[in-house]
Order: structure tokens, then C-alpha cells, then sequence
């Protein structure tokens, strides 16, 4: 981040995370909606072929006549039409992404004309010398901080007990309705009102049913070590991700609803009783009130604070992006905000080629050039030309879907101190996102803004991790933000990570010489026992992260408090996150 862009490569490379999973639970929808509709399209085409002619059969077989050619003069054309087809939609999608990526690295070097700030300077000779060096204490997943597993586990009873909670509203909800719906049955004028009864209850235990199902498939996504179904499960990620927190408003509007139209049109029905009017009433009225309590509630569990993160890094090392803010930031957004400055390289992990995003766009524009196959192929004379005709509906589908991508980006660059400051109170307000994980801000910044990115993060923060993974003597693109960090954060508050072949000599020595002077506002100053934490990655795998998370919590239980002048966590409060 230094250099905005560092040189040299990295000393180590990982191999992506669960490739094969990550291609499965991205194209199993598609395929499936592809197979669903394939079978359809041969049901239909054996119901027609079985059924007597009529008015709509003979139109269909007009049309079928009508567009018919010889088969021997266009069967080649047609396949190499549908292969370029292909080609040019496979090439146009990666053409999009390579020049999404271009104008995020332009807009990343360019200046923002609504900044005139340049960003805190670092003190080098001009600062205060130091005569006590810290020392260094080293750390991986088999030799961890003694203590840091019990903070841990306060933070991680903490954050079940308020996923608890909010499963909890939806089964005493569920169990309501239940209730609600075997009265409705009891109550009616059918002779066979016992039968009616159990159904509508049976009816009424799908929702507290997947509420239930919703726990047990997600009680463990606060542990590392069990972050993923492995084996068979792996097939039914699908039905996690369909079940998982993020999706439980969504699936209580539904089912809300579909209770409160049901109560208000039985209500009215003449055809039933006093007593089941009434009923229906009441579950109408439940169904309007449970919302409003839901989200009263709700509104005062995602005020509860948590820990602020601030993660800088060596930018550029596609690996590094994929374990810091792929494995380790999906547990930390359990525990608090975390705020980063964002690259290409985080870019195309949160936007993956192989992603849901992606694939249901290529479903809907496949869609939209099936329509129009089938449109031309219908036509006598433009028959022969089906599939050249769709290639311009194809790439001006990608062209606006790039203009408006590129909108939507130039939206999210950070462009002034004032911007950014409203954007993290407002994040402060209200910390935490329906699901009860936490916001991050993971900030696009120009090329005057990023350093007030950085100041404005570290002031926020508890806890901030440097991840030196890739540094290395030919690539010091980070040695802005360790002088920064030492010249503004107590020095207890940051870990240092780096990997197991890397240059560990290196990375003590940029310590060392960013620690020879000081900011005479270094919170470090007078310090008598400087440390410095450093984890080192071995593996990168679930064991790492989890030891990576003992170390910034307990950094957290070391310092006393925010840092100074910050608008985020006070002692007392972190206290009761934990």
C-alpha cells in the first residue's frame, strides 16, 4: 500500500480454497434450472405429440413447417453460428471483468478533486529516537498466547447466545401461528374439523421447523475448525445457503405475509362461524405485530458493539487476499466491524468469476438470447441467421451490464475525510446487519485519499493486523503504514503476520528501523518493554485462523480501552461484548 502497487513477487503461494466446492455450490443452480427446464421442454413436446389436434397444436406445427430448411444445408452453419456464439459470450464476460479490474487500478492512482488532505506524515529522522528496541514474540497455531482461548471462547458464547435469540423469535413466532391455525381448524363449520385441524398445525410447523433446521445447520459457524461441512454434506451447501441467517428476513416476510392474507380473507368469510372469524382476526393482528416487535428487537441487538478491525497488508498477492479476507474475516465478522482498503485482488475474491452473482447473470442473458433463437427461428427468411443476429443482443447486454458496474464503482471510492467520517458513523450507529454479523467497510480509495483511510480506520480500531505475508527486501510497499502504526497505535494493540518461508529477517528489520524515531504523539512513547507480536502462518487452514483470532482478541483484553480519540469501543462495553 505504500507504493500503492508493490514490486517483486511473493515468497510464498497458496493454493486456492476448496476449488471444486466453490465451482459446485456457484453452477449447481444454474445447471439445475437448465435441467428443470430441459425436462419441462421434453414433457411438454410428449404431451403435444400425444394430444389431438386442435386450433393451438396445428398454429405450433404451422410455425415448425414454415421455419423449416434443409436440414443438410444449414446443420454446419448452425454449429459453428452456436460455437461462436459461445466463444464470443465466454470471451465478452471475462472482457467486462479484465476491464472492470483496469478501471478500479486507474481510479486507485488517480486523484480525487474533492480532497485537498494528503494524509498524516511519518516522522522518520525528524521524530523522536528511541533507545529501548522491542523484542519479538513469535507465535503459530501450536504455540499460542496462554489465556487466549478462554477470551475466545467469551466472545464466542457471546455471539451464540445472540444468534440464540434471534432463532428464538422465529420458533415462539412459529409456535404462535401453529396454535393460531389447529384453532382455526377446531373452530370451523367442516364435519371433518379434526382432520382440518392437523393439517393447518402441520401447515403452521413448516416455519419454527426451518427456524429449528437454521440452528443446527449454522450453531458452529462461530469455530473455526468446523467452518465447513465436509463429504456428503458438502452436497447440501446449497440448502445452507438457502437456510442461512442472512435469508431469515426474508423468509419471515414471506411467511408473514402468507399468514396475515390468510387471516384477513378468512376473516371476512360468511360461510364460517363467530369464533373462526374471530381467530382469523387474531391471526391477522399477529401477523401484522410480530414484525413490529421483531423489529424493535432487532433494531436493539444490532446496536450491540463488538471489536473494530483494521486489516493492512502487502497489496497484490491474490493468495494472501484469498486466506486474510476469505477465511479469517468470515469469523472476525462475528466479533466486530473490520475496515480494510480495498485492491483488485479483494475485489475479484469478493466477486469471483465462479460466484452466484456471475451465474445468474449469464443465466439471464442466456435467457434473453434463447428468446431471442426463438423469435428468429420462427421467421421463413431470417431463420439462417438466428444465431449471428444474437451475438449483438449478447454484447450490448455486457455493455450496459459494464456501464452500470462502473457507476456503481465510482459511487463507492472514498473521495474526502468528511465522506468517510459520515460513512463510519453511520456504521457506528448501527454496527452490526440483520443477520446479527457485523459491517465491514472495505474502502476503494484515490490516490490522495488512502492514507487518510488508513488514519481514520486505526483511530476506530481496537486491535489491528498487518499482514506482512509476501515482504520481502525487493517489495516494500508497506513500510508507510508499520511507521504510521507505530507513530499512532500502541504497539500491544498490532499483530504482525507473516508465513513460514518468508523473510522473517526482513520483516524484523522494518520493525526495527521504523521504531528508531518516533512521532512525538506516539501513544508508544516511554514505553519500558516494547513488544511485538507476530503470528506466523504455516498452513493457512482452520487452525491458523482460529490461532490468529486468539492472538487479536487477546490484544484486545491487553489494551486499555479505545485508542485515544476514538469514537469506538469504550472498556466498559467491551467489556460486555465479551
Amino acid at each position: 500500500m505504500g507504493q500503492r502497487c508493490g514490486g517483486g513477487p511473493a515468497s510464498t503461494r497458496y493454493p486456492p480454497s476448496r476449488p471444486l466446492r466453490a465451482w459446485v455450490r456457484a453452477w449447481a443452480g444454474p445447471l439445475l434450472l437448465a435441467g428443470c427446464c430441459w425436462w419441462a421442454g421434453a414433457e411438454a413436446s410428449s404431451a403435444m405429440a400425444n394430444t389431438a389436434p386442435g386450433p393451438a397444436t396445428e398454429m405450433l406445427t404451422d410455425l415448425a413447417e414454415a421455419s423449416a430448411v434443409p436440414e443438410d444445408e444449414l446443420s454446419d452453419a448452425e454449429g459453428v453460428a452456436f460455437l461462436v456464439l459461445v466463444v464470443v459470450f465466454l470471451l465478452s464476460v471475462l472482457g467486462v471483468r479484465w476491464l472492470t479490474q483496469r478501471h478500479i487500478q486507474r481510479m486507485m492512482n488517480r486523484d480525487s478533486l474533492e480532497s485537498d488532505e494528503t494524509g498524516p506524515a511519518v516522522s522518520d529522522e525528524q521524530g523522536i529516537a528511541m533507545a529501548v528496541s522491542p523484542r519479538f514474540e513469535m507465535h503459530d497455531k501450536a504455540h499460542g498466547l496462554e489465556g487466549a482461548v478462554a477470551a475466545r471462547e467469551r466472545f464466542v458464547a457471546h455471539s451464540l447466545s445472540l444468534f440464540r435469540r434471534y432463532v428464538m423469535l422465529d420458533v415462539v413466532a412459529g409456535l404462535i401461528y401453529v396454535v393460531l391455525l389447529y384453532t382455526l381448524g377446531q373452530v370451523s363449520a367442516d364435519p371433518e374439523k379434526d382432520d382440518l385441524a392437523l393439517g393447518l398445525s402441520i401447515m403452521g410447523l413448516i416455519y419454527p421447523a426451518l427456524a429449528g433446521l437454521r440452528y443446527w445447520l449454522y450453531r458452529r459457524q462461530f469455530r473455526p475448525e468446523d467452518a465447513h461441512f465436509d463429504g456428503v454434506w458438502g452436497w447440501f451447501s446449497l440448502l445452507k445457503s438457502l437456510l442461512s441467517p442472512k435469508f431469515q428476513a426474508v423468509s419471515a416476510g414471506i411467511w408473514v405475509g402468507i399468514m396475515g392474507i390468510t387471516g384477513v380473507a378468512l376473516s371476512i368469510d360468511d360461510t364460517e362461524g363467530q369464533a373462526f372469524r374471530a381467530t382469523a382476526g387474531v391471526l391477522a393482528a399477529v401477523a401484522v405485530l410480530q414484525p413490529l416487535l421483531v423489529w424493535r428487537i432487532l433494531r436493539r441487538m444490532q446496536r450491540e458493539p463488538g471489536v473494530c478491525l483494521t486489516v493492512l497488508r502487502v497489496f497484490g498477492i491474490d493468495a494472501n487476499a484469498s486466506f486474510t479476507f476469505g477465511r479469517l474475516l468470515a469469523f472476525w465478522q462475528h466479533f466486530g466491524n473490520h475496515f480494510t482498503v480495498l485492491d483488485p485482488t479483494i475485489w475479484r475474491h469478493r466477486y469471483p468469476l465462479m460466484s452466484w452473482r456471475t451465474g445468474a447473470f449469464m443465466a439471464g442473458v442466456a435467457l434473453v438470447a434463447l428468446l431471442c433463437i426463438g423469435v428468429l427461428a420462427v421467421h421463413p427468411t431470417w431463420g439462417k441467421w438466428t444465431f449471428t443476429a444474437t451475438i449483438p443482443v449478447l454484447l450490448l447486454l455486457l455493455a450496459v451490464y459494464a456501464l452500470i458496474s462502473r457507476l456503481m464503482l465510482g459511487r463507492e471510492f472514498i473521495r474526502s475525510r468528511g465522506q468517510l467520517v459520515a460513512v463510519l458513523d453511520a456504521m457506528g450507529e448501527r454496527p452490526r446487519k440483520l443477520d446479527l454479523s457485523f459491517r465491514r467497510l472495505e474502502a476503494m480509495c484515490h490516490n490522495n485519499t488512502w492514507k487518510i483511510a488508513v488514519e481514520e480506520f486505526a483511530r476506530r480500531s481496537q486491535v489491528l493486523l498487518m499482514d506482512l505475508r509476501g515482504f520481502s527486501s525487493a517489495r516494500k510497499g508497506c513500510e508507510y503504514e508499520v511507521d504510521f502504526l507505530l507513530d499512532a497505535v500502541p504497539l500491544s494493540r498490532v499483530l504482525f503476520l507473516v508465513d513460514a518461508g518468508g523473510d522473517h529477517e526482513a520483516v524484523h528489520q522494518l520493525i526495527l528501523d521504523r521504531w528508531k524515531f518516533l512521532s512525538p504523539n506516539s501513544p508508544n512513547l516511554g514505553t519500558p518493554d516494547p513488544v511485538a507480536q507476530i503470528y506466523v502462518s504455516t498452513a493457512s487452514d482452520e487452525a491458523d485462523v482460529q490461532g490468529i483470532l486468539d492472538l487479536l482478541i487477546s490484544c484486545t483484553q491487553q489494551s486499555a480501552g479505545a485508542a485515544p480519540g476514538s469514537d469506538a469501543v469504550t472498556a466498559p462495553a467491551l467489556a460486555r461484548a465479551a
